[in-house]
């Protein structure tokens, strides 16, 4: 279960909050959203219910790591935040 310490995660509210606060207010609620869409991407290992290859598996297991490598290159500052057409 997600744990994060002090103001991530609180209900934000932009306009009394600085933007550090809302920043960790609204990465808290994202993530535990994010947390909770992991879960349920779980449940589908259950065999019972569910028929997939190792193949299957292994494109899901690409894909997360390329949205988690891009979303943190954009918050680090060696991406643009927005598309670029080429």
């Amino acid at each position: 279960m997600l744990k994060l310490e002090g103001d991530w995660g609180v209900r934000p509210n932009q306009h009394a909050m600085n933007k550090s606060e809302y920043f960790k207010a609204m990465a808290g609620r994202r993530l535990s959203r994010i947390e909770e869409q992991l879960r349920l991407i779980k449940n589908q290992a259950n065999k019972r219910n569910y028929d997939y290859t190792d193949e299957d598996v292994e494109k899901i297991e690409n894909l997360l790591h390329e949205m988690v490598e891009d979303t943190l290159e954009t918050l680090k500052g060696k991406k643009p935040s927005y598309f670029v057409l080429k």
